[in-house]
């Protein structure tokens, strides 16, 4: 493996989770791959942001691993249906 972030585990899928049920099932799902990234700047891409959960976390990550700045990009954004 020579990705920054790895999925620890498939869990379930989160569109159907309030924001709060998201949180709590994000973390901990992700975790750092093998590839260094130190100083570096890092453009993350998600196909859909809902509740920003998912790139909060792996922005969190990188930048732990040492990403010197983490951006994101996404294909689209959804209103949360189960507030």
């Amino acid at each position: 493996m020579n990705d920054a972030l790895c999925k620890k585990s498939d869990k379930e899928e989160q569109h159907n989770l309030s924001r709060e049920e998201r949180i709590k099932h994000i973390s901990g799902l992700f975790g750092e791959g093998k590839k260094n990234i130190e100083g570096k700047n890092i453009l993350l891409c998600d196909d859909v942001i809902t509740t920003t959960a998912t790139v909060n976390e792996c922005a969190r990550i990188l930048k732990d691993m040492g990403a010197k700045t983490v951006t994101v990009t996404a294909a689209a954004t959804t209103p949360l249906k189960n507030t």
